[in-house]
């Protein structure tokens, strides 16, 4: 059960910071649509892009532990994993 709860608090903290990313890049288009200056809007753009793909490679892992996760449950029940689908 302690890896049940843990699954659910690292993909809480991973939909979070996705949720924070998506506000980032919500503040580049802002700043798009308002023609600010190039090199910050570049700046923020990267900057944006490097934690979005950061918080969606942790988004991975936390999958990749509730895939573990379900091998474990299946193998606790006796459940064969050939019959295993992701």
């Amino acid at each position: 059960m302690a890896a049940v709860a843990k699954f659910v608090d690292d993909r809480n903290r991973d939909l979070a910071e996705l949720r924070k990313s998506g506000a980032n890049l919500e503040k580049i288009v802002q700043l798009l649509k308002t023609a600010a200056d190039p090199a910050r809007t570049e700046h923020d753009i990267e900057s944006a892009v490097e934690k979005y793909r950061a918080a969606i490679a942790k988004a991975n892992g936390t999958l990749d532990d509730m895939r573990e996760l379900k091998t474990v449950g299946r193998e606790v029940l006796g459940l064969s994993a050939e019959r295993q689908t992701t």
